[in-house]
């Protein structure tokens, strides 16, 4: 039977990037599911630009937050900074 041993210290690893990125999950997560709709119904609904252009702004910070937090779960944080990463063009969440 050939196996590899189990890597303790790599999994209290990983289950600390996913707990420093549980916080831009749910920022993100509450901004895209309530922040942001709100804002655009309000729009529609009172013809009001500013909160037209609020909810555009709210949905593209989400995204954003939402692209960290993968970057930061997957172990890929130092890839933050490439503009590679930002433009799709890194392979790292490719299958």
């Amino acid at each position: 039977m050939s196996g590899s041993k189990p890597d303790p210290q790599g999994c209290f690893v990983n289950a600390g990037l996913g707990i420093l990125a549980l916080p831009f999950y749910a920022i993100a997560t509450v901004a895209s599911t309530l922040v942001g709709p709100i804002l655009m119904f309000l729009a529609f609904k009172n013809s009001s630009l500013s909160s037209f252009i609020w909810g555009i702004i709210t949905f593209l910070i989400a995204g954003t937050l939402l692209r960290i937090a993968q970057a930061i779960s997957s172990g890929q944080y130092k890839k933050i900074g490439d503009p590679k990463f930002w433009m799709g063009k890194d392979k790292t969440f490719k299958i």
